[in-house]
């Protein structure tokens, strides 16, 4: 089970979510660039990029 938490550049946490898989909607969000954190259930977590054009 992992846990997935998007921010926005400003640092504000726009999306949570929490599961076995895990799927993000950003059909309806403002254009720009997103920072992805992906935390698994031993801790270790992982960023990615998401830009929403």
């Amino acid at each position: 089970m992992a846990k997935v938490e998007v921010y926005n550049l400003v640092g504000q946490k726009v999306h949570e979510a929490e599961g076995k898989t895990v799927s993000i909607d950003a059909a309806n969000w403002n254009k720009g660039i997103y920072l992805v954190n992906i935390i698994e259930q031993n801790g270790a977590v992982a960023t990615k990029k998401l830009v929403v054009k």
